[in-house]
């Protein structure tokens, strides 16, 4: 998967501010055959004649019969596939609802406690994200594909550091969100020292670097729940359904969506964060 990676030049000033029928019908014939073979003739065209208007079904059906097969026998597999097809579709989408209302609700929530103007959207599962990085001071993202304006996104995330004394302010998971094509982007993530953070890149610098404390975090093994809200030029960050801060910013009002990773030491491996349960709700 394509990623990028930049110098975290922010963090001289973090550190000070740490303190989603067969119903075609046939027309019969209305004469009376004379004799069986005709009646079979007859018969035998209006079933070819079925046969033909459902191709795609009955041409599978037919090649699972013997060259002496009946077309009666074809069309009468033909509705059994069509009728299978239908119910896995149906089981599809049972289930696929069945995924996405957990999702659904938390959205719900969120509008009700005036994080959103609106819940209406589309559901998206993305895959687990596993990665490390071992390179102190910058961090690095992986495209997820999607290139939502205003969505929620959520995650269940866990980390491990090689080391037991990485700078844990620059070390973390998190999300890179409306990035252009120069690379420029918002940034968001839980820092291991227990802070949420929010940045803006432009043009390869760092602005509007501002974070808030959420709380002890486990190292240098962890794990936390993440969640960010983004609707036009608000954003709100959750760390286990507890939110931690709003920011207000008009810098991108669009662009891609990635995962990211900081590393906060150059030791082994550096850091390993993994996010599974991977949510994606798009908002309309």
């Amino acid at each position: 998967m394509p990623h990028n990676y930049l110098k975290l030049g922010l963090f001289v000033l973090l550190a000070a501010d740490l303190a989603c029928s067969l119903g075609a019908s046939s027309t019969r014939s209305t004469t009376t055959a004379q004799n069986t073979g005709a009646t079979q003739t007859a018969e035998a065209q209006i079933t070819q004649t079925q046969v033909a208007e459902e191709t795609s079904v009955a041409a599978i059906a037919t090649k699972s019969f013997s060259r002496t097969a009946t077309p009666a026998r074809a069309t009468a597999a033909a509705a059994e596939i069509k009728a299978t097809r239908q119910a896995a579709a149906t089981q599809t989408a049972a289930e696929a609802t069945e995924t996405a209302q957990p999702m659904a609700e938390t959205v719900a929530q969120l509008e009700d406690d005036g994080y959103l103007t609106s819940s209406e959207g589309a559901f998206f599962a993305l895959p687990d994200f596993v990665q490390s990085w071992a390179q102190l001071g910058w961090y690095k993202w992986w495209h997820t594909n999607y290139a939502p304006e205003d969505f929620v996104l959520r995650a269940d995330a866990a980390w491990r550091s090689a080391s037991t004394t990485a700078d844990w302010w620059t070390s973390g998971c998190g999300f890179v969100f409306r990035i252009k094509d120069n690379d420029d982007h918002y940034l968001s993530y839980l820092g291991l020292d227990g802070r949420a953070y929010f940045s803006v890149l432009r043009k390869g610098l760092i602005y509007n670097a501002s974070s808030a404390r959420y709380g002890k975090l486990d190292t240098p093994d962890g794990k936390a729940q993440l969640m960010l809200v983004a609707q036009g030029s608000h954003f709100d960050f959750f760390v286990n359904d507890t939110h931690v801060y709003s920011k207000v910013d008009k810098s991108f009002d669009d662009g891609r969506l990635a995962l990211t990773l900081l590393s906060g030491t150059n030791k082994g491996f550096g850091t390993h964060c993994t996010m599974r349960n991977i949510e994606l709700w798009e908002l309309e």
